[in-house]
């Protein structure tokens, strides 16, 4: 039998934040799930917003970003690797949006 296969999406901003990135990331997130693959988001904690839920049926986990806008850029950077390292046996696909 052929293991699940799982996709890691890295985006720096999801859903509420909506642009045309978040909306490509959630749509191609959701029609993976309808497939069957493993599907989740990894991208930055904004105020006010929960660390890990669910959306759309989707997980999505917040790492922090602290600071002025370098800093966070960098604080965010570091979380994520951090949270990839951390889980990395959750995924077997990285795919990473607006990587520049």
């Amino acid at each position: 039998m052929r293991p699940q296969l799982s996709v890691c999406m890295v985006i720096s901003s999801f859903y509420p934040i909506v642009g045309g990135a978040e909306r490509q990331t959630q749509q191609l997130a959701v029609k993976l799930m309808d497939r069957g693959i493993d599907v989740c988001v990894l991208t930055r904690r904004y105020p006010g917003l929960r660390s890990c839920e669910k959306i759309d049926g989707i997980p999505v986990y917040r790492v922090p970003a602290a600071g002025p806008r370098v800093v966070a850029s960098m604080t965010y950077t570091f979380s994520s690797l951090v949270w990839l390292s951390f889980n990395r046996r959750r995924y077997q696909i990285l795919h990473c949006h607006q990587v520049l």
